[in-house]
């Protein structure tokens, strides 16, 4: 189903807490286990807002023209989501646009851009810390821009529906700073002759290498611990209002797409569970270091395989709601015409799943990295960046031959004057935001976030209130000055720096995108670690 119709389906629906709160009856929410704390309604109070999402209003998914949406859930002190009509912080939950308000807005470019000078920036931009305090992170490059709510806010929760809350994790040997074994094997070679031959640069580079690793700590799996929790409050209230919330857990790697059911190997047969001991052990058996690593990422051949596994499974074949999350360090490796964004975008729509897309990006040694051939064989070559994806540029390949073969032998690539559509990495390894993944994100009714660091806050961060955003979401239509000028150069990414405020009854809370955040907890030497800027693209 296309977000459009989605969402106006969702506005149509009245909360059930919306129903009961009224009558002053008591919320049974979770506490993370089978035991339930009941809480009445007069006692809750808004606790704080947590965006999820930010992207071009009214399904525009090329990306924004004059303004943008912010898809947020608002949390209780008793860690459920705040709902319509609801008693609440001495009032009833009834926002309008001044509800919501934005301050100290400000574009940067990505990637970021160290500057001196605003001589070293784009054209209009300028060159400074762009926020007060920050001034230890450095100057970048950006643009003032005018930021403010330019609607109602709009409820889109599913708090109508049963759920089915599934969860793809990737287990790329990148995370762990594993290359591709074929080209791991060989030896790097200039790719310029010298004296009739390719001096060699680098030898053979099996081993893992922290300096490459996306998170060679497993941090994500402790990130994911927050989603995991929040699953277990909100399917408390799925279940208390007669319905279903289901829980899915797969991983996958290799080349090959194969996916693995953590649920099924727990269960003995079921690809979901409605219980919180049953996520719980599907979770410790994702953690088991007895499941292999892929060599490389096939991200959207096993979106298409869990999509079409898990979600024609009889058992929520009536739920309305249906969610998988995807958690990748890294675009795919092997794109087709089988094997395609599109494809993934169809099919979604298809069996009417919203993908949420988080994206994990942090900071590698270039150095260490080594381009894949498989990620550019049988492809056609190009002869400018206008064909290439948003994080690829038109090169020519780093060339590689076989140890020991002559010293005037390049095995890859087979044509040494060809270039091809290849990742880019800024100076710190990061390949950032994917065009592709906000597209699916947007044609699917989803999010999308780009986590510049492996810092579990941050992680957590970006995972922990999805499950809340199903249940109980939000979305506001945000002005932008900046999309009004000429300033943004279009098809580009860019990150946008703002205070959120949000008024529930008497009380406030707010949400700082910044490269300093609202991630409490955040450590570590990378500035990035706390980086909640939201980012976005700019259409035609």
């Amino acid at each position: 189903m296309s977000s459009k119709r989605s969402r106006s389906r969702r506005t149509r629906r009245l909360s059930w807490a919306t129903l009961v709160g009224l009558a002053g009856v008591t919320l049974l929410g979770a506490t993370g286990c089978d035991t339930v704390a009941r809480i009445s309604f007069s006692e809750r109070r808004f606790n704080n807002v947590q965006p999820v999402s930010f992207g071009a209003a009214g399904g525009q998914c090329e990306g924004l023209t004059q303004g943008g949406e912010i898809g947020f859930v608002l949390m209780a002190n008793d860690n459920t989501p705040i709902k319509p009509g609801e008693a609440i912080s001495q009032g009833t939950v009834n926002l309008d646009r001044n509800s919501v308000t934005f301050n100290d807005g400000a574009v940067y470019a990505t990637p970021d851009r160290v500057c001196a000078s605003a001589d070293e920036c784009p054209d209009s931009f300028l060159c400074g810390v762009g926020q007060d305090g920050a001034q230890d992170i450095g100057n970048r490059c950006y643009v003032t821009s005018t930021v403010s709510a330019a609607s109602d806010p709009e409820y889109i929760g599913q708090d109508q529906a049963s759920h089915a809350f599934g969860v793809l994790v990737s287990r790329a040997g990148s995370w762990r700073g594993f290359l591709p074994s074929e080209v791991a094997a060989l030896d790097r070679v200039a790719n310029e002759m010298t004296g009739g031959e390719y001096p060699v640069i680098a030898g053979p580079d099996t081993p893992p290498r922290g300096g490459r690793a996306t998170d060679g700590n497993n941090r994500r799996y402790s990130a994911l611990s927050g989603l995991v929790s929040n699953w277990g409050d909100v399917s408390s209230l799925v279940r208390e209002s007669g319905r279903e919330s289901l829980f899915g857990l797969w991983t996958y790697g290799g080349s090959s797409g194969t996916i693995f059911s953590h649920v099924n190997a727990t269960t003995g047969g079921q690809l979901w569970t409605g219980s919180i001991p049953g996520v719980d052990s599907a979770v410790r058996d994702m953690t088991s270091e007895n499941i292999s690593e892929g060599n490389r990422n096939f991200l959207y051949g096993a979106i298409l395989t869990v999509l079409d596994q898990g979600f024609t499974d009889t058992r929520v074949a009536d739920f309305e709601s249906r969610t998988l999350v995807v958690l990748t360090d890294s675009p795919d490796a092997f794109q087709s015409t089988s094997n395609s964004a599109q494809n993934v975008i169809t099919r979604a729509n298809e069996l009417g799943v919203s993908i949420m897309l988080v994206h994990v990006d942090p900071a590698l040694d270039n150095n260490l990295l080594r381009d894949d051939f498989i990620y550019y064989q049988g492809k056609p070559t190009c002869t400018s960046d206008d064909e290439c994806r948003n994080y690829e540029t038109c090169r020519q390949p780093q060339f590689f031959r076989t140890p020991n073969s002559p010293t005037d032998s390049v095995q890859y690539p087979a044509d040494t004057e060809a270039a091809y559509c290849l990742p880019t990495r800024d100076e710190n390894g990061r390949i950032g935001p994917v065009a592709e993944f906000q597209e699916i994100a947007c044609a699917t009714g989803g999010t999308y976030s780009y986590v510049p660091a492996a810092e579990i806050p941050l992680m957590r961060n970006a995972l922990e209130h999805l499950p809340a955003y199903v249940e109980a979401g939000w979305k506001v239509d945000v002005s932008l000055g900046a999309t009004d000028t000429d300033v943004l150069f279009p098809g580009e990414a860019f990150r946008l720096q703002s205070v959120m405020s949000v008024d529930v009854g008497s009380t406030n809370d707010t949400f700082s995108f910044a490269q300093k955040g609202s991630v409490s907890g955040a450590s570590g030497a990378d500035p990035a670690a706390a980086d909640t800027r939201a980012t976005f693209f700019t259409a035609e």
